[in-house]
């Protein structure tokens, strides 16, 4: 059974501030859970909406900064303080003056080792308690697989936090199985694919599967099939469900980064929801072309949401007033592979960024094609709501499967 912690970094920086201001000091904060079958997972900070009403939230985590002596003491040091029987989960978080920590979770009276901390904000660093983190940065191979990959990056240390991911993609039509192509040439090693459609003819041009016989088969399964191609050491989960299944919402919260471009807004919501609650990466890609002649336009919107920066719906401009059902003909001229392929690349290029962590925050970019081939783009504004229906479920966990969203809100508009 394994134990993680999941904090947000402007939670970490608060808190490091908090403890340098009092020295000696314990920050305690709620957190919620996640638990699965591998083990248990601890969720900080945690949202207006906090899980379990007046019993308190569902887990506890305590901070407090370890002089440089101690530094590198591992889970046996907790061994020897009380931990009475019957009490909520909580973990123990020791910060080094630096980077990495020490700690231990403590449940039932058993103290337990903690196996990963994961930093959910730009760089996703990922911490390994009684260790002090290798700063790989910088250090750049001369030759082999991804060495020139490496080096755009700047060194090793961001390409090894990208190898770390494990992801989950809402949709696998012309969009997002372009993306995970893109994902697993990167160096990403753990997909879940969700998706429940089958493969039609007219989508043989541009989704990434084997043609030959493909037609008629979900989705998920053709493109499996053509990401084992090109990675053959890529550790798949095929799901054909919709976004709502408990799969799919299970699958997406096991993952670091989840990543959608489905066909409905809806489903979109769904991700973010999942996403927001378990402090995950968001990213989310929408193309259209719309018009014939002098009105034509192309367009795509990128978005990625920082945790513990907004969401898809309060940060992003996902418009729910859209119907969820219309003719694709009515409301677009069709779809591009070009296109496709332009916003793909820009979002794995966002992602690139925020892993190297020059990107701070929740990004949303909006880029026009004309007929001309004249290409405009521009950041959105970002806007996050305090009152965001689902920001409120920020950390909540496993909560969230069981918790209904409002969905009557909107916002600008998006080519999604």
């Amino acid at each position: 059974m394994t134990n993680r912690i999941t904090i947000t970094t402007a939670l970490v920086d608060d808190l490091r501030r908090r403890l340098a201001e009092s020295p000696g000091s314990v920050v305690e904060v709620p957190a919620g859970l996640r638990k699965d079958t591998q083990g248990l997972e601890f969720l900080a900070p945690l949202g207006a909406r906090r899980p379990g009403g007046r019993r308190g939230p569902p887990a506890v985590l305590r901070f407090a900064l370890l002089p440089h002596a101690l530094e590198g003491i591992s889970h046996h040091w907790w061994e020897g303080f009380p931990n009475p029987l019957g009490a909520r989960p909580r973990a123990d978080l020791a910060l080094y003056e630096e980077r990495g920590c020490s700690g231990a979770v403590l449940v039932d009276g058993e103290v337990r080792p903690i196996d990963e901390v994961v930093l959910a904000g730009p760089r996703m660093e990922r911490w390994r308690p009684g260790t002090t983190p290798a700063d790989l940065v910088g250090t750049v191979p001369e030759d082999g697989p991804f060495s020139r990959y490496i080096g755009a990056l700047g060194g090793c240390g961001a390409h090894e936090r990208l190898r770390a991911l494990s992801a989950a993609g809402i949709g696998m039509a012309r969009l997002n199985s372009l993306q995970a192509v893109a994902l697993v040439r990167a160096g990403v090693r753990r997909l879940a694919l969700i998706d429940p459609d089958v493969l039609e003819s007219h989508s043989l041009d541009a989704v990434e599967a084997l043609a030959a016989g493909s037609v008629g088969r979900p989705k998920v399964g053709a493109v499996a099939d053509m990401l084992r191609r090109v990675a053959p050491d890529v550790a798949l989960e095929e799901l054909a469900v919709p976004a709502d299944h408990i799969l799919a919402a299970a699958a997406c919260a096991r993952a670091d980064l989840v990543f959608s471009a489905p066909d409905q807004n809806q489903a979109r919501l769904l991700a973010a929801l999942v996403a927001r609650a378990h402090h995950r990466v968001h990213l989310d890609v929408g193309t259209g072309v719309f018009g014939a002649g002098d009105e034509f336009v192309a367009g795509a919107d990128i978005r990625l949401i920082v945790p513990g920066d907004g969401c898809l719906l309060c940060v992003g401009g996902l418009d729910l007033r859209r119907p969820r059902e219309r003719d694709w003909r009515r409301q677009r001229a069709g779809s591009l592979r070009s296109l496709n392929g332009v916003a793909t690349s820009l979002a794995m290029f966002l992602l690139e960024r925020f892993l190297i962590g020059d990107l701070q925050h929740s990004v949303w970019m909006q880029v026009t094609l004309d007929r001309r081939g004249e290409l405009a783009s521009r950041r959105m504004p970002r806007q996050p709501d305090p009152d965001c229906v689902v920001c409120a479920h920020a950390g909540a966990g496993d909560a969230v499967l069981t918790s209904g969203v409002a969905t009557d809100r909107s916002a600008s508009r998006s080519f999604s």
